[in-house]
């Protein structure tokens, strides 16, 4: 892993320590990934029961509905 890539996600990590909302601290971890991965979109997927949920999304041309 890069120097960059590693910077990117210091600010998740201090994100962990931080009384954040869930949504907002889910947004930020997927604005984290995106930007780490270099990827086009990325969305955040719950396993509840026999379905994924989503929770965060970045980059999607049709933003998700969150339920945090």
């Amino acid at each position: 892993m890069t120097t960059d890539a590693l910077e990117s996600l210091l600010p998740v990590a201090l994100d962990m320590s931080q009384h954040l909302p869930a949504q907002r601290r889910a947004q930020r971890l997927v604005d984290a990934a995106r930007k780490t991965l270099g990827s086009d979109a990325v969305a955040l997927l719950r396993v509840q029961g026999d379905e994924l949920v989503p929770i965060a999304e970045s980059g999607l041309s049709c933003p998700i509905p969150s339920t945090v």
